[in-house]
């Protein structure tokens, strides 16, 4: 069923930040703790296992239909949400991921196509200011302005040359002067320190860009 005017979530109350997947939703609130609804059948809700209390569709997808506490981490700060996977900041700078484990989704490689239980995305350090999502890999910036990506890299998204690499690496524009991230589905946008719009990722059909480029406006 689809809504042609916005109704409150049940259940969600003093949410800060709200994180949207392909089919899932999540929320944080300011004492840590986290909620998340929707398609449950890569374990992206965040609950440690890949269950839920209805079936969607012909494949039976397992989903939640109200919102359920996450239970893999505490202490969120910021959630970001590709297609299949979560990823959470914690009140330490870390980043711990869980759900859809394809592309390297969750920093790293594991057996089966899903993790339940979330883990720290290694050798990203622990002083992560901004998480951000596109449709198949993540993005972190820190407190030094450095940046760190991971996931699927078939349009050169995270910045580095080689498409078989999932990271996570730090993008060639990890030299640029740069302010605040943004994600498109296979792209990665950033705004420099110095008022220029810049992307990597896929440009127009089969051509894209490892290295920044400026976008101009009219």
């Amino acid at each position: 069923n689809h809504k042609a005017s916005p109704v409150q979530v049940r259940g969600i109350t003093g949410a800060v930040g709200i994180a949207h997947g392909g089919s899932h939703v999540c929320a944080w609130m300011e004492d840590g703790t986290a909620q998340c609804w929707g398609l449950n059948y890569r374990a992206q809700l965040g609950l440690g296992h890949a269950q839920g209390t209805d079936n969607y569709g012909r494949n039976g997808y397992y989903m939640q239909l109200t919102p359920q506490n996450v239970t893999v981490t505490n202490s969120i700060t910021s959630m970001a949400a590709s297609y299949l996977t979560t990823c959470a900041v914690r009140e330490d700078g870390s980043v711990w991921c869980w759900g859809g484990g394809t592309f390297g989704l969750l920093g790293v490689e594991i057996e089966g196509d899903y993790r339940a239980p979330s883990a720290q995305v290694p050798q990203v350090p622990n002083t992560v200011i901004q998480l951000v999502a596109g449709a198949n890999h993540f993005c972190t910036q820190h407190l030094d302005w450095s940046l760190w990506c991971w996931g699927n890299n078939s349009h050169a998204q995270l910045g580095v040359v080689n498409p078989a690499e999932h990271g996570p690496v730090q993008p060639v524009a990890n030299a640029v002067d740069l302010g605040r991230l943004g994600m498109g589905s296979v792209r990665t946008y950033a705004w420099s320190r110095r008022g220029q719009l810049l992307r990597w990722g896929q440009r127009y059909g089969r051509y894209h860009h490892n290295t920044p480029v400026t976008v101009s406006f009219p």
